[in-house]
């Protein structure tokens, strides 16, 4: 079982834009298929929040909070270790073997962000990961909103491939929710 869990995703993940959508959703169906929804649900202010659908607005400092209820203050001696910090550590060892060697090395250069105490706790991997994959920042948000506003340009440069276009338009608004943010305009922009 630990080696199905913490088996590569189904994808080689280069850390480019391109591939996040798909490494989240990949992502999202281990910790499923897996087990693991309890670990990657994060409290915060009493409620519990699926990383995969919030890693965008969550911050690391929410996360490590998490993580400091599962890993002992001593790793010299984890004892058993609890479910949590069990897999944190499959979720951690399948997402490094899902890197390419190069985006390996570019999240490895960040290990400060996702070590604790000397453990390298996965769902700060995952964070770290996709940080490097796209840089969450307001001008994220902003562009994202472009591609959204310029719709009917964009069904142009694809030569009205609609199937393709529905990918695009729900690969945005996902990126959109990722980070705690809406569209408002939607319908008006599709219409457009």
């Amino acid at each position: 079982i630990y080696e199905m869990n913490a088996a590569s995703l189904d994808m080689t993940m280069t850390c480019g834009g391109e591939d996040l959508n798909p490494f989240v959703e990949l992502f999202q169906n281990r910790a499923f298929e897996a087990n693991w929804m309890d670990t990657i649900n994060v409290p915060y202010n009493g409620q519990n929040y699926n990383l995969c659908d919030n890693y965008g607005w969550m911050t690391a400092d929410m996360i490590l909070a998490h993580a400091n209820t599962y890993i002992p203050q001593n790793m010299a001696n984890p004892g058993a270790g609890s479910r949590n910090l069990q897999n944190s550590f499959q979720i951690y060892e399948c997402l490094n073997k899902t890197l390419t060697d190069e985006a390996r090395n570019s999240v490895s250069d960040l290990e400060h962000q996702y070590q604790v105490r000397g453990f390298n706790d996965g769902l700060l991997y995952f964070k770290t990961i996709c940080q490097v994959t796209s840089v969450d920042t307001q001008a994220t948000v902003t562009r994202i909103r472009n591609n959204l506003s310029s719709l009917d340009k964009h069904m142009l440069n694809l030569s009205s491939n609609v199937k393709q276009f529905n990918l695009d338009v729900n690969r945005w608004r996902q990126g959109l929710a990722a980070r705690g943010e809406t569209t408002q305009d939607l319908i008006v922009n599709l219409f457009k």
